[in-house]
């Protein structure tokens, strides 16, 4: 099983919580985010995957193998502070 590690916040150093999951990216979250919409065309969160930024639309299609380890960031609600947070995670 590939591992979740779940940060409060973009800027968080260390998780606040890690978890263990397997299977497709989507599946996981519909069944671990509380108010996870997965029709919104913006999610408060951004999921990284061995480092890299995974965009939303691969959701459906990314899955979790088992040497995965998977980011699950709270982003900012203001579209600025999110934007960029989003290029620092990216950078």
């Amino acid at each position: 099983m590939g591992k979740v590690a779940i940060y409060r916040s973009a800027f968080d150093d260390k998780p606040s919580d890690i978890v263990q999951a397997e299977g497709r990216l989507l599946d996981w979250l519909v069944d671990n985010v509380n108010g996870f919409d997965p029709l919104s065309r913006w999610q408060p969160f951004s999921v990284l995957i061995n480092g890299v930024l995974v965009d939303q639309r691969y959701w459906p299609v990314t899955r979790i193998k088992s040497d995965d380890v998977v980011e699950w960031r709270a982003m900012p609600q203001d579209p600025v502070s999110w934007a960029v947070s989003t290029w620092i995670l990216i950078a």
